[in-house]
């Protein structure tokens, strides 16, 4: 018995990691909440639900949509401000304070407080380097402000926010 696959839109590419390819329904779920295109009723709105068929959006009443009729809007890593990044470096290293934090071209420079000890020399951390994180509340954290964790916007199955034009 041979199943058909659902031909992936032109503008889609699957997403290919080490093991297999990958398709936008084994991401979606970890953005409930977030802002998504609607390209059926060609609008913005949020992601409320996600089943083995479709995802569920919210307007006056929620509608249902196919997977390839929804595209979450998402923020690449580099979009961060330094206030969320002060945040994050607090949360990744368990700090009293960040001293400093500004960011360059590549990540953001950081001196940290711990306790009464502070360090001396500032410290780098690069985009890439926050978007590996493994700490589960680091990660969820990164999740809920929108960022794109997985590749989404490059291979065609997220919006980048910062393309966006407002309205």
């Amino acid at each position: 018995m041979t199943t058909r696959r659902k031909a992936l839109n032109p503008q889609q590419k699957p997403l290919k990691t080490k093991k297999t390819m990958r398709e936008i329904k084994d991401f979606i779920h970890l953005y409930l909440g977030c802002e998504v295109f609607d390209s059926f009723n060609n609008s913005r709105t949020s992601l409320v639900g996600v089943s083995d068929t479709g995802v569920t959006v919210a307007y006056n009443t929620e509608w249902k949509l196919r997977f390839d009729e929804v595209k979450p809007i998402l923020r690449k890593i580099s979009s961060m401000t330094e206030e969320e990044a002060i945040e994050y470096l607090k949360m990744k290293y368990n700090a009293v304070a960040v001293i400093e934090c500004r960011k360059d071209n590549s990540g953001f420079w950081y001196s940290l407080a711990k306790g009464l000890a502070e360090t001396k020399n500032p410290k780098f951390i690069f985009f890439g380097q926050i978007k590996d994180t493994s700490y589960p509340e680091q990660f969820i954290w990164l999740l809920s402000k929108g960022f794109d964790l997985f590749g989404l916007c490059e291979a065609g199955f997220a919006i980048d926010k910062d393309s966006l034009k407002l309205n």
